[in-house]
């Protein structure tokens, strides 16, 4: 689990800290206010170690040719490139992580001749920009440190005798690993546009084989008890809704809410004792169905030992939250909600435990 982070320089943050995270974890506020940045901060404090989880975080794929330098720019707090992306926090294990990203410049500078060096970082300075990030990674653990590097960037070889150019049209990343640093592939992160049903369903395939399903079922009983299994068939999947029903039940005939819910159920069972993103978990549920999900949501991460990091514009999200913790033993203290405010050039943290948070609902405060 995450302990806490912190972020520098990143996007719309100049600088912010963040405590104390839970089980749960739930970040509102108005837009803009950089819940996304903050949700894409904490992915990235995991999987900076590999440049693929880089490449889907930020979804650059094939669109890298058509970037810019104000696109690699935008990253930097107010364009300041000269000030470094510092996104810094701890897990369990007292292991302890750290991220630095860096502006990759298009030239490197190979000199042979001493003499001209002067001249040729002068040069260097002229004709630079800026054409990818390089991230520069640290893990520390149990008194070790393993550094990762990843680089990416457009290239294109034009060497000369003194300065090597390089713009390379299709998108790389380079890995240099001091010890035995073994990347993290126990987390995911979930977009607000994500395609639920596809992701869902290639991960369900995978469960259904190794006949792993008996879980998910298990905790779908308690909002539709006649079911029996569902079953993956040609690209589909199907609910088998016991004897009383001649032929199985395509599962999207159950409604949007049941397949986002079913959705969330697989990738958690997916990553158990893992980590999972959410942007707009909310999305895709009718308001009336919110206290069914966050009741489930609750179990499973419990079950599947999943930390939950998510953002909502919705109050409905907000009580529905709170409502099924407060059925929980009083004993039980697994949710945070962090309120985001934007406070001129500063991002101002507000921060529920879940009883305040229960007391300011019902007070009638407007906390989204």
């Amino acid at each position: 689990m995450i302990k806490n982070i912190q972020v520098n320089n990143f996007k719309g943050v100049t600088n912010l800290n963040i405590e104390d995270f839970k089980r749960i974890n739930l970040f509102v506020g108005e837009n803009n206010s950089c819940k996304t940045t903050i949700l894409k901060a904490l992915r990235l404090l995991l999987c900076a170690g590999s440049s693929r989880q880089i490449l889907d975080l930020f979804n650059l794929g094939h669109r890298f040719d058509g970037f810019d330098e104000n696109h690699w720019k935008s990253y930097f707090y107010n364009l300041k490139t000269n000030e470094n992306i510092e996104i810094i926090g701890n897990r369990d294990k007292n292991k302890q992580l750290t991220l630095k990203i860096t502006p990759h410049s298009n030239v490197e500078l190979i000199v042979k001749d001493e003499q001209k060096l002067l001249f040729v970082e002068s040069l260097a300075e002229e004709t630079s920009t800026i054409n990818g990030l390089d991230f520069n990674y640290y893990v520390k653990s149990n008194n070790e440190v393993f550094e990762v590097i990843n680089k990416l960037y457009n290239e294109e070889d034009k060497r000369d005798a003194e300065i090597s150019y390089r713009i390379r049209p299709r998108l790389r990343g380079f890995v240099n690993n001091n010890g035995e640093y073994k990347e993290d592939k126990n987390s995911i992160y979930i977009s607000a546009n994500e395609n639920l049903e596809q992701l869902s369903s290639t991960l369900y395939e995978k469960i259904y084989k190794k006949k792993q399903q008996i879980e998910i079922i298990d905790v779908l009983k308690h909002i539709e008890p006649r079911l029996v299994d569902i079953v993956p068939i040609t690209d589909s999947l199907y609910c088998d809704m016991g004897k009383s029903f001649k032929e199985f039940l395509p599962l999207n005939t159950m409604g949007d809410g049941m397949m986002k819910l079913f959705a969330i159920l697989v990738i958690f069972y997916s990553y158990k004792n893992g980590i999972v993103f959410i942007d707009e978990i909310e999305n895709g549920f009718h308001y009336k169905t919110l206290d069914i999900l966050w009741e489930v949501v609750l179990k499973a991460a419990k079950d599947f030992k999943i930390q939950l990091f998510a953002t909502t514009h919705s109050r409905e999200c907000v009580t529905a939250v709170s409502g099924a913790h407060e059925k929980q033993p009083k004993s039980v203290d697994d949710i945070r909600l962090y309120r985001l405010e934007k406070i001129k050039n500063s991002i101002e943290i507000i921060k529920f435990n879940s009883e305040r948070l229960s007391s300011v609902l019902k007070e009638g405060w407007e906390i989204r």
